[in-house]
C-alpha cells in the first residue's frame, strides 16, 4: 500500500498558520498604537493635574483674558496666605477681609467668586470644608 501524498495537508495547514499570524499581527499592532496612545493621553493628564496643583485655579475663573486669569491667580494666593494661619475661617470672615485687602471681585457677587474658588481648592485637597461655610487648610488643626 503507497503513502498517502501529505503535501497539499501541509499547505493548507501552512496557509492557515500564516492567516493566523497576520490576524495576530494585526491585533499586536492595534494594541502597540493604544498602548501608545493611551500612553500620550497619561502624560498629557499627569501635566494637567500638575498644572492645575500649581495653579489652583477653577476652569471658570481662569477662561476669558489674561487679566481675568490674573484676578484669579491673585484670589487663589489670598486665599492661600488667609488659611495658612491654620485656623478655621467662615465665609463671611474671608470676604470682609478680602474687602480689606481690595480684592477687585470684577462685579461679581464676592461671597460666590470666593466659595467657587475654596471648592476648587478642596477638589486638589489643599483646603477642607470643616462645617457650612467654614474653611481651613488641609492638616491643619483646628485652632
Amino acid at each position: 500500500m503507497p503513502l498517502r501524498d501529505l503535501r497539499e495537508d501541509l499547505r493548507q495547514r501552512l496557509r492557515a498558520i500564516e492567516i493566523e499570524r497576520a490576524q495576530l499581527q494585526e491585533r499586536l499592532t492595534f494594541l502597540a498604537e493604544s498602548e501608545k496612545n493611551i500612553g500620550s493621553l497619561l502624560r498629557y493628564e499627569h501635566l494637567r493635574v500638575r498644572n492645575d496643583e500649581q495653579n489652583l485655579t477653577l476652569p471658570l475663573l481662569a477662561v476669558g483674558d489674561l487679566e481675568a486669569e490674573s484676578k484669579s491667580s491673585k484670589l487663589t494666593l489670598f486665599l492661600r496666605d488667609k488659611l495658612a494661619d491654620g485656623r478655621t475661617w467662615t465665609l463671611g470672615d474671608l470676604k470682609l477681609a478680602a474687602h480689606e485687602a481690595g480684592l477687585d471681585f470684577g462685579g461679581k457677587q464676592p461671597g460666590r467668586v470666593l466659595h467657587f474658588a475654596l471648592l476648587g481648592m478642596s477638589q486638589n485637597r489643599f483646603v477642607e470644608m470643616v462645617g457650612k461655610g467654614v474653611w481651613r487648610m488641609v492638616g491643619a488643626k483646628n485652632r
